[in-house]
């Protein structure tokens, strides 16, 4: 007895490994495949990073004398930036402090000096790296002119934001927890809504959360630390925007794909949207595909919208909001789409059914609807069945009818059976 029982008990464990470690395989090169895609991601887009067709403005009262030095810029090899000129300095400044140009290099001519001093104006709230962008392009102007050089810092960063980098700190947080929390979901209560009501619930725990986080997040970079200026309240807002945003789309990937759908909302919100996010290097120096695709993510929305209410009075905000609006459409469309289709082909309510990992309507409706030979066979059988049940109930009536009638004889049903002749038969 004891033999046969420790025999089946191997048979069970080499079944249990025959089973797993194919599986556990196909997860440990996904992981290596995650791994490499954020390895050449973030190495790509820091590895070398190199300004381009950076937008610069040359000032000077004799349009000649600024014509000639943004030629000489513009034919710099690589084209680090792109010059164009001005005689309105006032207005050259206006666009450092929009947010519209890295910086502006103002020539001073002077008839007393032989080597005359000139005037560079930039923004450090832009980010460290358009800051030096700035310095880089005015100083080598300079000093092929052999002249002097004074730089003024327009619009400071925050003391507790020496590179420009909060707003991306505070977005990446922002992020990690808006696909977080739908990702984590799907271990507690599934992949999916097994429901109307639950789609609902999510959606509304969804707007709460994001909110919550919007606030926490705004409060620690301005009060915790100085890290952000601008007004509270919209920062906030744009925050919670952002965040309903990503965790609507995530829970609308994972609504569709299942499982899967938490590695796609990784490869596009970490993957790639962080390191095209224009945080750490702006899109003026990152290379491309990044430099490209970055200010249509959340990522890069997310860090623009909060680095221009914080900084430069909350200016070209339409494409930031524009571009979180669009991911929250589209996170919803999802949901509504696999959520409608798999509302309507349950066909016992989808809360009945145990398995909630079903992302398409043709594998919900196969596993869980009756194939066409089996309701053409249940359709055959319909019609006997119902003629046997009227058979079975009217037969019963008389039975009951005959025992409480006495010697009257009961009224038959519909579809009873004749009774047997009882006489005798003739051969004859």
């Amino acid at each position: 007895m004891s033999q046969p029982a420790s025999v089946s008990a191997h048979n069970d464990q080499r079944q249990f490994v025959r089973s797993m470690v194919p599986r556990m395989i196909i997860l440990a090169f996904m992981c290596i495949l995650v791994q490499g895609l954020m390895g050449l991601s973030y190495m790509g887009a820091f590895g070398k990073p190199d300004a381009k067709n950076a937008p610069f403005l040359v000032v000077s009262h004799h349009e000649g004398n600024a014509g000639y030095i943004a030629n000489k810029l513009n034919a710099v090899e690589g084209q680090p930036v792109r010059a164009t000129i001005s005689t309105d300095e006032k207005a050259a400044l206006q666009q450092v402090r929009e947010d519209k140009v890295v910086g502006v290099y103002v020539f001073n001519p002077s008839k007393t000096e032989k080597k005359g001093s000139d005037d560079l104006y930039y923004a450090s709230a832009q980010g460290a790296s358009r800051a030096q962008v700035a310095q880089t392009v005015g100083r080598n102007v300079a000093d092929k002119a052999e002249r002097g050089l004074k730089t003024h810092d327009l619009v400071k960063a925050a003391p507790d934001d020496a590179r420009g980098t909060a707003s991306f700190y505070l977005v990446l947080s922002w992020l990690v927890g808006a696909y977080l929390l739908p990702s984590a979901m799907t271990t507690a209560v599934g992949t999916r809504a097994r429901s109307a009501l639950g789609a609902r619930m999510r959606l509304l725990l969804f707007a709460g959360y994001a909110l919550l986080s919007g606030v926490v997040g705004t409060a620690i970079a301005q009060y915790g630390l100085d890290a952000l200026r601008g007004d509270f309240w919209p920062i906030a807002l744009m925050g919670a925007a952002l965040v309903f945003a990503v965790s609507t789309f995530t829970y609308g990937l994972t609504s569709l794909f299942g499982t899967i759908g938490i590695g796609l909302s990784i490869l596009i919100f970490v993957i790639l949207g962080n390191p095209s996010a224009g945080g750490a290097f702006a899109y003026d120096v990152l290379p491309e595909p990044w430099r490209t695709v970055g200010p249509y993510l959340p990522n890069g929305a997310g860090v623009d919208a909060v680095r221009s209410l914080s900084y430069f009075g909350g200016v070209d905000l339409e494409r930031p909001l524009w571009v979180v609006l669009a991911w929250a459409v589209a996170g919803l469309w999802m949901i509504w789409m696999v959520g409608n289709n798999t509302y309507r082909f349950s066909p016992q309510g989808v809360s009945e059914i145990e398995d909630d990992s079903v992302g398409v309507v043709g594998e919900f409706v196969e596993h869980h609807l009756p194939s066409h030979s089996e309701a053409d066979a249940s359709e055959a059988r319909e019609p006997a069945e119902k003629d046997a049940g009227d058979a079975d109930t009217a037969d019963d009536t008389d039975v009951d009818a005959d025992s409480n009638a006495g010697d009257h004889p009961a009224p038959r049903g519909r579809h009873a059976a004749p009774e047997p002749d009882e006489s005798p038969r003739h051969d004859g």
